[in-house]
């Protein structure tokens, strides 16, 4: 049920940045007006990275364990 719902969420997820285009977080930092802006984005692309790894992770430890219930070693 958890690796259905994240590979839910992970689908979505790339929808989304499909739809937004080529936009990259190289692009989004340089479009910054003040090194406060910077920061501010940069703690934002940074978050959402990590949100995205951790997301990944999760999926695939959800996919071992399924593997491995059904395939006992």
């Amino acid at each position: 049920e958890d690796y259905e719902d994240q590979k839910d969420r992970l689908e979505k997820r790339l929808v989304a940045l499909y739809e937004m285009g080529e936009t990259t977080y190289l692009d989004v930092l340089l479009s910054s007006a003040s090194i406060t802006d910077f920061i501010s984005k940069y703690y934002i692309v940074s978050e959402i990275a990590e949100y995205d790894n951790n997301l990944l992770d999760q999926i695939e430890e959800n996919k071992i364990v399924i593997i491995l219930d059904k395939y006992p070693l």
